[in-house]
């Protein structure tokens, strides 16, 4: 079968690698040169299933009217009069009910589960390295005033499965040595077993070279202007290049996908998050970490990734805009420096922005649409690394008429 995937992102590419593994004649199309240049580009590197509780846990709303007027924060809200993004901060809220909260992380849980298999078989299979670490994540709580309230979530993440152990101070620096100069100031820290990294923006060019070897074939330099729908079905793609054609059609175009889909009456409930990132470069030092570090803190990550450490975070609702802040960056600077006092000064330092197209209930969108040939893989907000090779499996167990690996309850658009 013929199948058209739109955008070339860590999900696009996962899909295209699926699909080209069973045969289909596939087509990536992306506006960049080269996979994985916008969202994925330098993304935290985190694969966590610990983080598939979605950001809107109960109470989290009243926190929203401290962010309209706190800009030190690292949640950023910038009030605009935009009815897309109010529309969608309260279906937030809304689903940030007990009961709506659990169900939610369950649904992504599922895919993340999936996804950490396929990764692993993946790797086996094909060889593939992208400074992976598998050894969990190491989330640290600085104030012991608040162990407690982390100790209730750590028991919420057992309750759903998911294998998250209280370490004391000793036991923190015994599994991360790195993080010995902080001495008396981390009060413990919760150690996420599941959890693994790696750099997605390299596994993302490996799956690319992967699946043209297979025959796929990536179109980049084309940008997408839109759908063009006839009788029930998507009949062609208008791009800059003029139209494409195929059986099927994938949309994976991360932030860009609502407007696109809107165009062909599909109501997509997606926002753009702009996250941060900032990568040193960490060759030669002798003390570097050797494992992820989160500072909830903070809301950063720290990341190893060979020879360079990459720290993110933030959460700006600006719309589409990926403008670079200054000021973030080099808040994220500090806060790395925080984290490990030893960092060598005059590392080299790259600054990132990217827009994470989140839904206001969690889990992304996947499946069918009232098109007969159009499928949706889109709307993974910041678990898009952690959901990619098990949503590009549910998207190819579609297309070959499989039921999905997972139960598709809560993934699709229908209801949402």
């Amino acid at each position: 079968m013929n199948v058209l995937v739109l955008g070339a992102g860590i999900i696009g590419t996962a899909t295209a690698y699926c699909l080209a593994c069973e045969g289909h004649a596939v087509t990536v199309v992306d506006r960049q040169d080269a996979p994985a240049e916008e969202t994925s580009r330098a993304n935290a590197g985190l694969l966590v299933p610990s983080q598939s509780p979605p950001w809107n846990a109960p109470g989290i709303p009243w926190q929203a009217l401290k962010w309209l007027r706190d800009d030190q924060g690292s949640l950023i809200l910038r009030p605009r009069w935009e009815p897309w993004m109010w529309r969608w901060l309260l279906r937030f809220a809304w689903q940030s009910q007990p009961r709506h909260y659990r169900r939610n992380a369950l649904n992504t849980l599922k895919l993340a589960r999936l996804s950490k298999a396929r990764l692993a078989a993946l790797r086996q299979a094909e060889g593939l390295a992208y400074a992976e670490t598998t050894g969990g994540i190491l989330s640290l709580v600085r104030n012991p005033a608040a162990l407690p309230a982390y100790a209730r979530h750590a028991a919420f993440l057992r309750d759903l499965g998911l294998d998250v152990q209280y370490l004391d101070p000793a036991a923190c620096v015994a599994l991360e040595p790195a993080l010995a100069p902080l001495g008396q100031r981390i009060a413990g820290g919760f150690h996420s077993r599941d959890d693994e990294s790696g750099d997605a923006h390299a596994l993302a060019r490996g799956l690319a070279e992967r699946a043209t070897a297979r025959g796929a074939r990536f179109q980049f330099g084309t940008t997408v202007l839109g759908l063009v729908a006839e009788r029930g079905r998507i009949a062609s793609v208008a791009t800059r290049a003029g139209a494409l054609r195929a059986d099927r059609y994938v949309l994976a175009l991360g932030a860009e996908s609502r407007a696109l889909a809107r165009g062909v009456g599909l109501a997509l409930p997606i926002y753009p998050i702009k996250g941060y990132s900032v990568t040193v470069d960490i060759a030669g030092w002798a003390g570097a970490p050797r494992m992820p570090i989160r500072d909830p803190d903070l809301m950063t990550a720290a990341t190893p990734l060979g020879t360079r450490l990459r720290v993110a975070g933030m959460a700006e609702l600006t719309g589409i805009d990926r403008r670079i802040e200054p000021r973030y960056p080099e808040r994220l600077v500090r806060a790395l420096r925080a984290l490990f006092p030893n960092l060598p000064s005059g590392a080299r330092v790259e600054p990132w922005a990217g827009l994470r197209p989140m839904t206001p209930d969690g889990p992304p969108i996947l499946g069918p649409t009232h098109y007969d040939n159009l499928l949706l893989n889109v709307g993974h907000g910041a678990l898009g690394w952690t959901l990619a090779m098990g949503s590009a499996q549910v998207i190819a167990d579609l297309v070959a008429g499989r039921r999905p690996s997972v139960a598709l309850d809560g993934l699709t658009l229908a209801g949402r």
